[in-house]
């Protein structure tokens, strides 16, 4: 029962994102919205943790087969995008490196904030 209600809360907030890409006329995806507003719930305590822990652990376990489908459709239409391979690794190379260093730089300034508010107490 417990992974049914935890399936449930993930499945409501997939409902409201996919509802906030309906109405509202920005260019986001509901993914994103489910993914900011799950972030807020769980930043607010609206949602515990363990209303969706295993469940999303289960998830994050099945992820490699999720990509499977999109795998072997790269594989197939090879041919076609052969002429632009260098372009694509040197475009997926740098906006790699670009995710990377801005996800350690905002890390960084969240342990700051963090270290800051723990001397404060």
């Amino acid at each position: 029962m417990k992974y049914l209600f935890q399936l449930g809360v993930i499945a409501g907030i997939c409902l409201i994102a996919e509802l906030l890409y309906a109405f509202l006329p920005l260019p986001i995806p509901a993914s994103v919205y489910g993914i900011v507003l799950l972030f807020i719930l769980l930043q607010f305590r609206i949602i515990k943790l363990r209303h969706v822990e295993d469940v999303a652990d289960f998830f994050l376990k099945i992820l490699p087969i999720l990509f499977l489908a999109p795998s072997v459709g790269i594989m197939v239409t090879v041919d076609s995008i052969k002429d632009s391979l260098l372009a694509l690794v040197l475009m997926i190379a740098v906006s790699t490196i670009v995710t990377m260093v801005i996800t350690g730089l905002v890390s960084q300034k969240i342990m700051q904030i963090r270290k800051g508010k723990k001397k404060h107490e």
